[in-house]
């Protein structure tokens, strides 16, 4: 499944999908945005459309993909998602994208067959998204937060959490994501870094 934090509560929509790992399918479920801008994502001619892609800027060629949803043909949605499965970059808007990471890691894929042949699909890095969070316009940011904490070994209560994310940032131990659908935030620091800052910064 994917991690609970992920998508909204107040935009979203709740889709059955299916969940893919090698030839087994298990149900699940999808939230994905009511509204969103379209975007290209293409691999060597064949092309779908994106309402969400969230990536980090890379240091050298290509940016590195982080989370995206897409839809076109089954054909179309399983060839963009075999070409990030084996390491090669995909074009979104002109942008060459990689998978964070490189080869390997943890690449999942979840799918909803929308009728016509078409499928909606949603594509993401396991092993970064765990300390990830996704907040779509209208969402709680600090709830958001929230949950992300509730995760790690960080005591606090909720009115911290305002202060305990802008020193975060401040300190860069929080990175924002480039893309569109919705914003995107990587924790990048550890626990008892988090407990430093609140000691000596906040709980006083």
């Amino acid at each position: 499944m994917l991690p609970v934090q992920l998508f909204s509560t107040d935009l979203a929509k709740q889709i059955p999908i299916k969940e893919v790992k090698g030839m087994e399918e298990e149900n699940a479920v999808l939230s994905l945005p009511e509204k969103s801008p379209v975007h290209t994502v293409e691999y060597f001619g064949v092309r779908a459309v994106s309402d969400l892609f969230l990536y980090r800027i890379g240091n050298y060629s290509s940016d590195h993909l982080i989370l995206i949803s897409f839809y076109g043909s089954e054909s179309q949605t399983r060839g963009i998602f075999s070409a990030l499965a084996q390491g090669y970059k995909i074009s979104i808007d002109g942008k060459d994208v990689d998978r964070y990471g490189g080869y390997g890691g943890s690449l999942k894929y979840k799918s909803v067959k929308m009728g016509y042949g078409k499928s909606h699909v949603c594509v993401w890095d396991e092993k970064v998204m765990k300390d990830c969070i996704v907040i779509f316009d209208g969402d709680d940011e600090t709830s958001a937060w929230e949950r992300l904490l509730k995760t790690k070994r960080i005591p606090y209560i909720p009115e911290w959490i305002p202060h305990i994310v802008k020193e975060l940032k401040k300190e860069e131990k929080i990175l924002e994501l480039s893309g569109y659908g919705a914003r995107g935030y990587i924790w990048q620091t550890d626990d008892e870094s988090v407990c430093d800052i609140i000691i000596q910064r906040i709980f006083q």
